[in-house]
């Protein structure tokens, strides 16, 4: 667990992101989203996916 901390807090200091909600890493509706436009979606089965991006 110490290291994904640490892992993390680097992450965090690299990157330019004062709101963490918008980065897709963090966030479920935009990764749910990102998911749903992608080709793995359209071979899924789990079409619920794509109803939720489009709700989202």
């Amino acid at each position: 667990m110490e290291e994904g901390i640490r892992e993390l807090y680097a992450w965090v200091r690299g990157n330019d992101i004062a709101d963490l909600s918008v980065a897709p890493q963090f966030n479920n509706q935009a990764m749910i989203r990102e998911f749903a436009q992608s080709a793995a979606a359209q071979q899924s089965t789990l079409r619920v996916l794509q109803t939720l991006a489009e709700t989202a």
